[in-house]
């Protein structure tokens, strides 16, 4: 079908949105637990991430951390010894703030910030662990060791490339339509 007004294309572009729109709504509705959407290969092993939230399973990178630790002899590190950091406890801080997590107090207004919004723990038998927010991932694997800071931001780095150039396909191939 060509397009030989401003109408039409406004009109498929609406119906794309609709489209769309009704598409996630149906996954939304069918969707009531998380389910594992990526599985991101790290070093040769799996690290989970949510669907709904996007959360990493920061028991996975412990896991395959202190596989590597175990290797070269050193003592394994755990995520607790992370969150009992001055340097965790600042970066938690900034990141509510810029994530607009920070509460007010009732009592005397004064700001604090919700951490708990950014980790969560699950129990049972389906993806059990603990999820942390993509940024705080980040943030936790490179705490684990300098190789593995390297290998986090090139993996980062990586998928940052994979998803610009996708987008830019995808553009391409919208462009081709609404022409």
């Amino acid at each position: 079908m060509l397009l030989s007004n401003c109408y039409n294309e406004n009109y498929l572009v609406r119906l794309a949105y609709k489209t769309f729109y009704e598409f996630k709504k149906g996954i939304d509705k069918d969707m009531k637990t998380e389910v594992i959407l990526y599985s991101r290969e790290f070093d040769g092993q799996v690290v989970r991430q949510l669907s709904k939230c996007g959360y990493m399973c920061a028991t996975d990178i412990t896991r395959i951390y202190n596989e590597y630790r175990k290797g070269t002899g050193l003592s394994p590190k755990e995520l607790n010894d992370y969150f009992k950091l001055k340097s965790t406890n600042e970066f938690l801080e900034s990141l509510c703030n810029e994530l607009n997590l920070l509460h007010k107090n009732k009592t005397d207004n004064t700001p604090f910030y919700s951490p708990s919004s950014l980790k969560m723990v699950k129990r049972g038998k389906n993806n059990k662990g603990t999820w942390l927010h993509p940024y705080l991932f980040v943030d936790y694997a490179m705490w684990l060791s300098p190789e593995f800071r390297a290998k986090v931001v090139m993996w980062v780095g990586d998928q940052l490339l994979h998803f610009r150039n996708s987008s830019g396909d995808a553009f391409k191939e919208c462009n081709i339509v609404l022409d």
